[in-house]
């Protein structure tokens, strides 16, 4: 029974035979639309409608029926063809059904009609079906079989049935490689028996597993793929089957671990760096407080590392870095961290030294000491043979609830400042009176760097006078006039300016002031040489020449008038480059001294090589000269070679006439202390030159 209506195009050129096909549908119960055609252009209008079914006369004058058959197929190809006629031969009625009509009806029999329609239409939605299905299948085909993962389909013993292309490519084998077998042929030995275990568990639990597999190719190589094992299901909720899906993803594991490496370890060293020496803390911190114990942090970096660095170049100081940190990592506990935080500082963590506070402060220093002891051994880098010693600060942990790494590491930092303040190779462990400094200094810093822009600063100027007592000319000396606290003396400023580019700030500012007051109309007339101090960190810029250059432009000064002063420090740090830019200024008429001469241990070797005009005895050895043996024979020796090499002397801290006598008695030196006058502010000074 069709109980749908049904569009039915009917080919009839004669109208009493339509009748009756229409009558005798209508008497079986088939509702429908009719259409009756006789020729092939109502055929070509009419198939601009979808049908359920075509009713054909075989006889149709002007019709052919194979053509006609041919057209609706190229129209509708599932679209079902029944052919009611008059009569027809056997052979035509073969034929016919070859090419596609689905049945044949005499118009003398037409009650099998409704029954042959019903059937045809079941057939053509089951042909439409299975023709959606055979799509779909080959859809699903081809996209597994051209999917980017490799996919296999393995039987309930195992055994591999089917994989894809990419299966093979990612794997290295072919079909007859892997079908029946096993995939586990592929495993690694790196699997662990927790991953085997989650896998069978969920496999015979019928659930979907996912995990990583480090897996083989045929070749051997490594590889890590992100698999997916699904059961295959039966309608009835039977399991037939696995599918298996690899992913690939060696690269982005790779990626992956570089991407750690970029962010928490040092490309030069390979060591952890400051944040997963943060992170390493923090899982520290959280340790100590279940289990009571107490760790610490070491801070720490290279004595002079940038004298090494300059003068043997960033390879050398690169190799002596990495050097530094294989000793390290070799001397201490497993467990224990080394960290490059930045530059030349380094930091460990030693974790878990001891419940007690003072047992673990012992530990640490015992640990500093090796330390200390470790890295004082010669470092042999290629042709170089290298001593170093450093300074350490330690910081125990914890002191209280809300400690966190990053106040930790300031304590640490706190400490190992105050350390270097000691000189060499110290040990300094962190108190709370070192943070109340620590706080002070950058107090100072940042209340100094104000200071700098808001016209706080002083130029001083000390006499120096000739062994008749003429003024000669001075020494420009600077002073905080802070609005608060009054007059600060460069004892409490300038450290603390000298570890930040303050100190260039400060030197450009000074000898632009003193360029101006003499170059005034009022100062030019009287002929006296003015020293200024120039910062070891001033002069390793780049641009210092032109700095000093432009502060001689812009206001006019006579550069013969003056003297840059400059310590032992800067001149071993690249000799050449030293040589080069003094050259360049003396060209143009400054002079060089060499200050605090005989304080430090190599200005003899370069003294010959320099464009030097002056040195200056350092005041330590001028106060003690005339009553202690060593430092008098000192002063005699500096004396004697600045003779020989044809160099004035300034003596500094000149305070009482003995000290007068003995220099005078011993050559021409050029006098500077309190015994001559103390530093005053630039105009009072000027004005009692000009009396």
């Amino acid at each position: 029974m069709i109980d749908s209506p049904l569009k039915v195009l009917i080919i009839e050129d004669i109208p009493a035979d339509f009748l009756l096909l229409e009558r005798n549908l209508r008497k079986n119960g088939v509702v429908a639309e009719w259409r009756r055609i006789g020729n092939d252009a109502e055929l070509n209008d009419a198939l601009k409608t979808e049908w359920d079914v075509v009713l054909a006369d075989f006889n149709v004058p002007g019709m052919d029926f194979r053509t006609t058959l041919l057209c609706i197929q190229a129209h509708y190809p599932d679209l079902p063809v029944i052919m009611v006629s008059g009569s027809v031969g056997e052979e035509t009625a073969v034929e016919l059904l070859r090419l596609g009509i689905v049945d044949f009806i005499l118009k003398d029999h037409l009650a099998r009609l409704p029954s042959v329609i019903q059937r045809a239409l079941v057939e053509a939605n089951e042909r439409r079906a299975r023709q959606a299905a055979e799509i779909a299948l080959h859809k699903l085909a081809q996209a597994v079989e051209q999917s980017p993962e490799g996919i296999a389909i393995i039987d309930l013993d195992a055994n591999i049935e089917y994989v894809n292309e990419s299966y093979l490519r990612i794997t290295g084998y072919s079909r007859e490689d892997v079908i029946g077998q096993n995939p586990s042929r592929l495993h690694s030995e790196k699997i662990t028996k927790s991953t085997y275990d989650a896998l069978w568990k969920s496999m015979t639990e019928g659930r979907v597993w996912q995990g990583e597999f480090y897996n083989k190719r045929k070749d051997g190589s490594e590889f890590i793929a992100y698999t997916t094992i699904s059961p295959v299901r039966q309608p009835n909720g039977c399991i037939t089957h696995y599918v298996e899906i690899k992913q690939d993803i060696t690269e982005t594991k790779l990626a992956e671990v570089e991407i750690h490496r970029l962010a928490y370890y040092d490309t030069l060293t390979r060591l952890p760096n400051r944040a997963l020496l943060l992170e390493r803390m923090t899982q520290t911190v959280s340790t100590n407080r279940r289990n009571g114990y107490h760790s610490a942090l070491i801070s720490f970096n290279i004595d002079r590392f940038k004298t090494i660095n300059d003068a043997g170049g960033q390879t050398l100081g690169d190799t002596l870095l990495r050097a530094v940190g294989e000793r390290l990592t070799q001397n201490l506990r497993e467990g224990d961290v080394v960290a490059r935080i930045a530059g030349d500082e380094f930091g460990i963590l030693l974790t878990g030294l001891a419940p007690q506070q003072n047992s673990a402060a012992c530990f640490a220093l015992h640990v500093s000491e090796k330390i200390h002891a470790s890295l004082h051994e010669p470092f042999h880098l290629g042709d170089e043979c290298i001593t170093i010693t450093v300074c350490l600060g330690v910081a125990l942990f914890p002191e209280s609830n809300e400690d966190s790494p990053l106040d930790i590491l300031r304590r640490a930092n706190t400490a190992l400042h105050h350390s270097k303040t000691k000189g060499s190779g110290q040990t300094v462990f962190f108190e709370d009176s070192l943070d109340g400094i620590a706080k002070q200094r950058f107090n100072i810093e940042r209340e100094l760097r104000q200071a700098i822009t808001s016209g706080e600063l002083r130029v001083f100027l000390q006499t120096q006078v000739d062994a008749a007592g003429k003024t000669v000319g001075a020494e420009a000396l600077v002073r905080w006039q802070h609005p608060q606290r009054g007059l600060i003396p460069p004892s409490a400023f300038i450290p603390i300016a000298e570890e930040s580019n303050l100190i260039i700030e400060i030197d450009i500012w000074m000898f632009t002031e003193v360029c101006r007051l003499m170059a005034r109309e009022d100062m030019v007339a009287c002929p006296m040489r003015i020293a200024i101090n120039i910062s070891p960190r001033h002069f390793r810029q780049s641009n210092f020449v032109d700095q000093i250059k432009y502060g001689l432009a812009s206001t006019g000064v006579d550069p013969t008038r003056l003297t840059l002063e400059v310590t032992e420090g800067v001149v071993i740090d690249n000799i050449n480059d030293v040589i080069a830019k003094m050259s360049e200024l003396s060209s143009m008429g400054i002079h060089f001294s060499m200050d605090d001469f005989g304080t430090g241990y190599s200005s003899l070797s370069y003294l010959k090589r320099l464009p030097i005009h002056e040195i200056k005895i350092d005041k330590t050895f001028v106060q003690d000269m005339t009553i202690n043996a060593n430092d008098a024979s000192l002063v005699e020796i500096i004396l004697s070679v600045a003779q020989h090499m044809h160099l004035r002397v300034v003596a500094e801290g000149v305070e009482i006439a003995e000290q007068a006598a003995f220099l005078n008695q011993r050559g021409l030196v050029i006098h500077q202390g309190y015994l001559f006058g103390k530093p005053e502010p630039a105009e009072i000074w000027a004005a009692k030159i000009k009396r």
